[in-house]
């Protein structure tokens, strides 16, 4: 676009064109924006009541040198284009500024990636098919890009969506990698987040 309004009465002819941040260094920044552990765990479960669900599960557990979060809710569940959005930094999904708590579009990778390097989704819509997506730091970095990676889901994804929500809709986001732990043991966040 080459016309720019500069005041009300006057027309400025100039070149505007796309200044997009340079992913990699917004992503080094964005997991440092004062999340705690527990406000970016908080946040996930803000997004499982904002879908509607009527249970939602935390599990914590020992994945080699670090922990896995695993957040699982019988909410609305997502379609493809909900999950690109899910993942995407100021998605763009139409939300109650009244009832809904996640209105800035932030919440899901900007919470997931103050905590890990890796944020996936797997997610089922009623009557729909499961779905998988995931957000990597690493690979993002690497790349010098948002991308979010849609993949098909395999028979095991079909299988523990099942073991953990069976034929209904839900979502389960998962954090893996993570890199940045405020507290160490399964037993020190389960007592944290009681109190958060």
């Amino acid at each position: 676009m080459n016309l720019v309004t500069k005041n009300e009465n006057e027309i400025v002819n100039q070149d505007v064109s796309e200044n997009a941040p340079n992913a990699s260094r917004l992503i080094s920044a964005l997991r440092h924006l004062g999340y705690t552990n527990a406000s970016a765990l908080c946040d996930l479960l803000d997004n499982s009541i904002d879908a509607g669900a009527t249970e939602i599960k935390l599990e914590i557990k020992e994945d080699e040198d670090s922990l896995l979060f695993r957040l699982i809710d019988n909410g609305r569940g997502m379609d493809m284009d909900d999950i690109s959005q899910s993942l995407r930094l100021g998605s763009n999904t139409k939300r109650n500024p009244v009832k809904d708590l996640g209105f800035y579009g932030m919440g899901l990778v900007t919470a997931g990636i103050s905590i890990a390097k890796r944020v996936s989704v797997l997610t089922r819509k009623k009557g729909g098919n499961v779905l998988y997506s995931y957000f990597d730091v690493d690979q993002a970095i690497e790349n010098n890009t948002f991308d979010n990676v849609r993949i098909k889901a395999t028979k095991e994804d079909a299988r523990l969506y099942e073991e953990m929500l069976g034929q209904g809709s839900g979502t389960i986001v998962t954090l893996s990698k993570c890199d940045r732990l405020q507290f160490k043991g399964t037993n020190t966040y389960e007592n944290k987040l009681k109190k958060e």
